[in-house]
């Protein structure tokens, strides 16, 4: 099961390298220039694989 995110974008270096150590993978998405959600980065976190 994946879990999405919505973060600020200024907080993306902190999260993405916390979690990286407890997930397999977080994967960030920029918005397009002029459609941010309030320069957010959405993320998908996937459980690690055992």
């Amino acid at each position: 099961m994946a879990a999405f995110l919505c973060i600020k974008d200024r907080h993306w270096d902190n999260f993405s390298g916390h979690l990286f150590h407890e997930y397999a993978l977080v994967r960030g998405n920029y918005n397009e220039p002029g459609r941010t959600l309030h320069e957010s980065v959405f993320v998908e976190i996937l459980p690690k694989k055992f």
